[in-house]
């Protein structure tokens, strides 16, 4: 299919960003940064919880499967906005408060616009001693 492709954008929401619902506790190595115009999740800025993190008193749980939410619009950066909000909505009612970005692609079939982004639900709390 000639029409149909797929291309990386340029933005700042790519894989590998963290995404936090919120009134999350977050550790003390992580903070929040931008947020969201169309969801109140912000991206973090910091740290991964990693070994570290975890004998600091953290807790990462991961769901087993990853979500996807595709989003509609006329430019790249509204069909992101559309879909973070979708998946962004979707793993908060399923109880989750953290949200980790894996794949984020625009694609075109025949002329209409718009974004996948796929991700891993996750859940961070602070354990309680």
């Amino acid at each position: 299919m000639a029409s149909l492709y797929s291309k990386q954008p340029n933005l700042a929401l790519t894989s590998g960003v963290v995404l936090v619902a919120p009134g999350t506790a977050l550790p003390p190595t992580w903070r929040t940064g931008t947020r969201l115009p169309s969801s109140r999740w912000s991206v973090v800025i910091g740290g991964v919880v990693n070994a570290s993190g975890a004998a600091a008193g953290w807790q990462l749980r991961q769901a087993v499967e990853r979500r996807s939410a595709t989003g509609v619009g006329f430019s790249d950066s509204r069909c992101i906005e559309r879909a973070c909000s979708r998946l962004c909505d979707d793993v908060h009612n399923q109880g989750f408060n953290c949200l980790k970005i894996d794949n984020v692609s625009i694609r075109n079939i025949f002329g209409l616009r718009y974004a996948v982004i796929a991700a891993v639900p996750q859940t961070i709390q602070q354990i309680k001693e």
